[in-house]
């Protein structure tokens, strides 16, 4: 997929959270999509927790354990455009756990 805006917004919204989003132009489904993000995250050390997508969305939880042994949870979402068919809104936000040491 080609990136037509990168990091539309991002950056720490909390001490220990940060989310960041950006809009992907390609001819793939969002079913196609969602594994090559989920490869990224793995490939990082994340956990995948749950997944799932229709013709339109695709979602997957993940958690991961830092160098600090602080736990963090995240989410990713893939929306397709309403208007533009091979435009997605990408979502990705994580946060610490409360109960991490």
């Amino acid at each position: 997929p080609t990136r037509r805006s990168s990091d539309l917004g991002g950056g720490p919204i909390a001490p220990a959270s940060a989310i960041t989003t950006s809009v992907l132009v390609t001819e793939m489904g969002v079913g196609e999509l969602r594994p090559l993000y989920d490869t990224q995250l793995e490939d990082a050390g994340w956990q995948q927790a749950a997944a799932g997508n229709d013709d339109s969305v695709a979602w997957s939880t993940w958690t991961f354990q830092d160098d600090e042994g602080d736990l963090w949870s995240g989410v990713l979402t893939l929306t397709q455009m309403p208007t533009v068919a091979t435009e997605y809104f990408a979502l990705l936000r994580i946060e610490k756990l409360d109960d991490s040491p």
